[in-house]
Formats: C-alpha cells, structure tokens, sequence
C-alpha cells in the first residue's frame, strides 16, 4: 500500500505558518492482515504464489485504490509491482506515474517519476519516491506547487518549490529537505542547501520568512525572525531587525501558557540609532492568573507598556501595537466576585510621551478599589450598591494629588405593557476628598483638603410605540419617548476634576439624566428631553428606514461646570435629527445632524452612503463637518478592476482590486492621511502593494511602503500589508483567507 502526501507546516509558528512540504507514505505493518480486493480484465496465477491482473487492474486496500495496466502479487514475498498508468487513489489525494514497486511487509520499494494532486490544492512531482522501511522514505527531484497544471503541456507553474531530496522519518515526525530552491516567474528569491521541518502540526524551531518595509523617515527594514520552540507550552522569537538610516534593533517575544496562567512579553532594543543619536528600548507585557484564594475565584491581570523616549511612539509604529499611542499604560488589576457582588483591586499608570507637542500628564490611580452590589431581579426591581477608593498622583505644576471616595446606591423599576413602558429611577451619589494640599482653584472647597458631596438624582424615562400597516404590506412604527431628570444644585467648585468630562451630544447622551461622565461632578439639572422615532418596515420584518428626533428642555440653567466652563442656558437645546436608510442588502446610508434652531447655524453633520456588493467589493464615503473646527470628507473602498470597464471575468481567472483610503481636509484643503494599494490574485498566488501617509503633526507626516507576495498554500514573503489595510479600512477583506477542508469523499472512484 501507498499513500503520500504534501502539504503540512514546516515550521508551524502558532502565529501563522510559513511554508510547509511533506511527502509521506502508510503502509501496512509487517503481517498485518487486510482483506484485498483486485479487478481486471483478466486474472491469472503464475505458478503458486504469483498473482497477474492484466487490463483496467485495479487493487482496493483499507480505503486505497490503485490501478494500472498490470498488477503482480507475490503471495509468498508480499512483492507487489503495478506498471503502465499507475494511479493511486487515497481519499482526496491522487498520485500517477509509470511504475510502482514495493514490498508490502518489509515496505521497501519505489514509484517512478510519481505525480501528485492533493485535495488541499497542492501538485507537484518527483523523479523518484522510495520507501526505505515501516517509518523511513525519501523523495528525489521534488517540485511542489499549488498553481494549477495543464494536462496538455510542460507544466510551468507561476512558483516552485525545488528540492534536490526530501527525506522523511515517520518515527520522529520530521523533514529534511536539501537543496531546496523557491522561485517565483522562474526567478529564485528563496534558498536553503538544508530544511528540517515537521510532518504533523507540531511546532518547530527555526528561521521565520523575511520581512521588509520601507520609510521615508527609517529608509529600508528588514526583519528576519528565528522562532524557538522551547516546550509544547512555550516558546519565543528573536526578531532581529536591520534599518538603513538607523542601525540595527533587536527584539524578542517570549509566550507561555500554564493551566493557570498565560501571557506574553516583548523586548525592543536598538543600541545605536543613528538618527536620534541615541539608545531606544521598547517593553510589552501581558499577563492573565487564575487565583484561588478563600471561597471566591480571583483573576489577575497585567499590562505594561514603557519606552525609552517620547518619539518612540511615532519612530516605530510597527514594532509593538501597543505602543503605538501617546499614552502607555502599566495597569495591575486583580477581581473576584460571587452572584451578586464584584470586588476589584487595581493600579493604573501612565507614561505621557509629550513629542511631537505637548500631552498634559495622567493621573496614575496608585491603588483603586471598586466594590458593588447588585441584587437579584424582584419584579423589575433593581437595586445596587457601590463603593470606591482611589489614590490620584500625577507629576505637574498642577496637580492636586489625594485620596477620593465614592459611593454610590439606586434604586429603578420598570413598568412595560404592549404599548409602552414607564422606567422611574433614583441615585444617590456621594464622595469625599482627602487631599495632600489645598486645591488651588477658586470655589467653596478652595482652602480646605477635606470635603465631602452628596448629589441625588431623580429620573422617569417612558415611551410609546404605535403601529400601522402599509399598504405594501409592510408595518410603520411611531414611538414618543419622554425622559425627565432633576438633579438638585450642589456646589462643587473647587473640587479636584480627575475624571470628569462633558459628553458628547448625541442620541445617547441627550437620554442621559447625567450632563458628564466621570464621578468628579454631578451638574444640576432639571429637564425634559422629548424625542420621537419611526421605523418602516418590510413585510419580512426587515428595516428598511428609521429616522429620529430629540431635543432638550431645559427649565433651568446649569451652573455646576467643569473648569468654570460656560453653564448650558435654560430654554431649549440644539435639535438631534438622524436617520438610516437600507435600500437593500448592498446599499445603506446615515446621517446626523446637531442645528441650533436659536442661531439657525448647523453646529455638527456626518452623512455616509455605503455600499457592499460582497466581499471585496464594497465602498464608503463619509462627510463629516463640525462648525469653526473641522470640515473631512473620507473615503474608503475594496473594489475588483477586471471587469470593471466590461467584459466577462471567467471564475478563477486573475484578478486586480483596488483598495484604500482617503482622509481629506476641505478646511485646510489638504490631505490628511492617505493609504492606497492594489491587489492581484493570480489563484495561487497573491501580490499587494500599498502606500501609507500618516500625519504626526500639523507639519510633519510619514510614508510608509509595504509590499507582500503570498502563495497560496505555502506561506508569504514580505511586509505585514494585511494587518496595515484591515486596521485602517473598514469590512476590508482578505483574499483567500476561508480555507475549505477538503472532503474526503470528493475524490472517491
């Protein structure tokens, strides 16, 4: 019995594998006995232990199917030889070529010039298969490939992988490859005299495949990572990573993973850059602990982020995710919790990176306990309790570093019928300062380090909704909703601001009783916020428009600020209007609006109309406009080029797309940030190219060029573009990424 196979990861990295071969071969173990069927337009013995089948032979064995011309069975020396148009069928796989010769007890023999056609995609050939043993075969003259091969021609396919031997130890589940030559267009871009990989899924030490990226800031880079598999639970990454005008950095990543805990850290390193004319260092890690301490289950989390400098951040913003923003936290959380309580222990920190200008620092929170209860649902009934201790520090001129207590109790319950609902509600909020020096803001709590607040809070939101058939069939809906809240006014100037900020007006907020987030103040307020929603519905209940409305009334003016910030008049707010539109599954469009009926100015608008034909095929413009401050109009797209002036695409055939996106600034009539690419999928191969524009500053921007050539089946060469273009486009697909799992039965004879 034969049967082989290629396409197994060479070097199984769990972060994704690179380029993967196998040949392999099952055949029985020595006195195995397995019932074995044979056909043919003739069978005859030669003598006692010799077996003939002649014409159409065919020979079935636990689920594996040979035929050839002839078929001889030596009874005696289990020696079977199959010649003339040797195929072989295992499952999905197939295999032909002259001559087959093999023992099938000692499982010593060989297939002549044997082609092969996996059920994964993958073909190729080879002079020579042997079988040295149960455990032991080499193939000579490898070529593999998944590009397809025309039974009419010399197949030349757009890449190759040649190896001048590849051979295989099924005991310990290992590869070695010499000679080993990858070319693309008959050009060889990859080469090694010496592979060792693996013929299972497990994981193995070695060289990753290069990376390279080019800057205008950092000119080229280029990585090539080694990947050590130290334990089936760890493992690490050296990454190694040269930049022509700033030297050489190393990195490396170390992940692990223990019934209790995981987690993983990563160490940047460049002790020269040539630039900044300075040493940079980069450190991630992330950790997650199960605890068990007492009754309840406590879990621990860590995340630590640091760099060296404050333009870290903008000169490598492909080295660590995480560190690719202004702010880097170093947090220590630890919760535990039963049915109806949570208790969490924390510390939070921040490292400000204050260039290109300057980011007002952070308070660190150094430590924090939250506590709160909630108790189990009785008849709409919702009642909670909590509490809060935090340590405020920050390094400023400013600063007002204490100590802040909070606490916090409401009670709500909900009346709902058919027709509507009815949702009254009261919190009572609470908190208390200690703080190190008298805060140096004007206000009632201005020469004191000690002062308490307590805010009640009253609210009813309720709302309607009727109904109305179409004549189309279809249903339209019409629901008021009224929400009042009443907050009684409570001085708090002078009081330390650490989390307080006003929300942004939307359809969210404007049904808010609460005019800020954070717990540093609670505004007054006393108000009726009016709104009102239709929906039209489809006969298969399918929404196909909603459009809504909702205005403030304020009946008296807000004197509790944030900053001694102007308080909002009595009377009555900007109008909300909104809308959404789905014409059908393809085409859908949004809109918003916040008006000043007063002024009769339009403060803020966002429009978009999208549309997805499926995917890879869809696009989105957005127009964005906010009064006195911005005005953008954004663009994004993933859309196919062949066909796109007419003409038939036949399935399969190559294919160009076009992807990106425009950021544009109408005010400054400038381009804001800009990426844009282009694909091609060649069926087993594919190709992209993209340039990114990313602004720093107001004045300063960088370009960024990534390229990627992907072989289907086998693994990339290149930057990371797919990781860049799924970041920055919106429902952007990635060519090929749906692998099928092949059918065993899709190729039974």
């Amino acid at each position: 019995m034969l049967w082989a196979t290629l396409g197994a990861p060479v070097w199984a990295d769990p972060a994704g594998w690179q380029w993967s071969l196998e040949v392999r071969q099952s055949l029985p173990s020595a006195g195995e006995a397995l019932p074995v069927h044979v056909s043919g337009d003739t069978i005859e013995r030669s003598g006692e232990d010799k077996v003939i089948v002649s014409g159409d032979a065919e020979l079935r064995r636990l689920g594996l199917v040979i035929r050839a011309d002839q078929i001889r069975h030596d009874t005696a020396t289990q020696q079977m030889e199959a010649v003339g148009e040797v195929r072989v069928i295992d499952g999905d796989n197939r295999y032909r070529g002259p001559q087959l010769n093999v023992n099938l007890e000692t499982q010593v023999g060989a297939f002549e010039s044997p082609l092969f056609e996996l059920g994964s995609g993958a073909r190729g050939d080879a002079k020579e298969l042997r079988f040295q043993g149960p455990k032991q075969s080499e193939a000579v003259g490898v070529r593999y490939s998944t590009c397809p091969r025309p039974d009419d021609k010399d197949w030349r396919p757009d890449w190759v992988l040649n190896a001048s031997s590849v051979a295989f130890d099924r005991e310990q589940q290992l590869g070695v490859a010499s000679g080993a030559v990858l070319r693309f267009q008959d050009v060889p871009i990859l080469a090694s005299p010496w592979l060792q990989f693996r013929l299972n899924d497990e994981r193995l030490s070695g060289w990753l495949t290069p990376t390279l990226n080019v800057s205008d800031v950092s000119g080229v880079e280029v990585t090539t990572p080694y990947y050590w598999n130290i334990a089936p639970n760890q493992d690490a990454t050296v990454y190694p990573n040269y930049l022509s005008k700033r030297g050489l950095n190393l990195g490396l990543e170390f992940r692990y993973l223990r019934p209790s805990a995981s987690g993983e850290w990563r160490l940047d390193r460049m002790p020269d850059d040539q630039l900044r004319q300075a040493n940079r260092t980069a450190f991630s890690w992330q950790h997650r602990h199960d605890l068990s301490w007492g009754s309840a289950p406590w879990r621990m989390s860590l995340d630590v982020n640091r760099v060296s400098d404050d333009n870290y951040w903008r000169d490598f913003p492909t080295a660590i995710n995480a560190l690719s923003t202004r702010q880097l936290p170093t947090n220590i959380v630890a919760q535990t919790g039963g049915r109806d309580w949570t208790l969490k222990l924390a510390t939070y920190q921040w490292q400000t990176l204050q260039e290109p200008n300057f980011l007002s620092p952070a308070y660190d929170r150094l430590p924090q306990a939250q506590w709160s209860w909630r108790a189990a649902p009785s008849q709409d009934w919702r009642w909670q309790l909590s509490s809060e201790m935090t340590r405020f520090e920050v390094e400023r001129s400013d600063a007002e570093n204490g100590w802040r207590w909070l606490g916090e109790a409401s009670v709500a319950r909900r009346f709902a019928t058919p027709l509507g609902y009815v949702a009254p509600a009261l919190r009572m909020q609470g908190r208390h300062y200690a703080l190190d020096e008298v805060t140096g803001r004007a206000g009632q709590w201005r020469d004191t380090t000690s002062a308490s607040v307590w805010v009640p809070t009253a609210s009813v939101d309720s709302g309607l909704v009727f109904e109305r058939d179409l004549a189309d069939g279809g249903l339209q809906t019409l629901e008021p909703r009224l929400l009042y809240a009443f907050t009684p006014r409570v001085l708090q100037s002078g009081l330390p601001i650490y989390d307080a900020a006003l929300k942004d007006f939307n359809f969210s907020s404007v049904f808010s009783p609460y005019e800020y987030s954070g717990s540093d103040r609670v505004a007054d307020n006393q108000s009726l916020t009016v709104g009102l929603t239709s929906r039209w519905l489809r006969s298969t209940g399918r929404e196909w428009l909603s459009l809504s409305a909702a205005q403030k009334i304020r009946q008296k003016e807000m004197v509790v600020t944030l900053n001694d910030g102007e308080a909002a008049a009595e009377g009555l707010s900007d109008w909300l209007l909104g809308g959404t539109w789905r014409y059908n599954q393809a085409w859908q469009a949004t809109a918003f609006a916040q008006y000043d009926d007063t002024e009769q100015v339009l403060r803020r608008s966002t429009v978009s109309l999208g549309y997805r034909a499926g995917p890879a095929k869809h696009t989105r413009l957005a127009y964005t406009f906010q009064r006195d401050n911005s005005e953008l109009l954004d663009v994004t797209w993933q859309w196919p080029l062949s066909g796109l002036l007419g003409g038939v695409v036949e399935p399969g055939a190559p294919m160009w797309y076009s992807v990106g996106r425009s950021n544009y600034s109408l005010k400054d009539k400038q381009m804001v940030n800009l990426l844009i690419g282009a694909e091609y999928d060649a069926g087993c191969w594919l190709g992209r190219v993209a340039i990114e524009r990313v602004q720093d500053s107001a004045t300063t921007s960088t370009n960024r060029l990534f390229f990627q050539l992907q072989l289907s089946g086998f693994g990339s060469l290149g930057s990371g573009a797919i990781a860049t273009l799924r970041d920055s486009i919106p429902d952007y697909s990635v060519l090929r990424q749906q692998i099928v799992t092949p059918n065993r039965f899709q190729n039974y004879e």
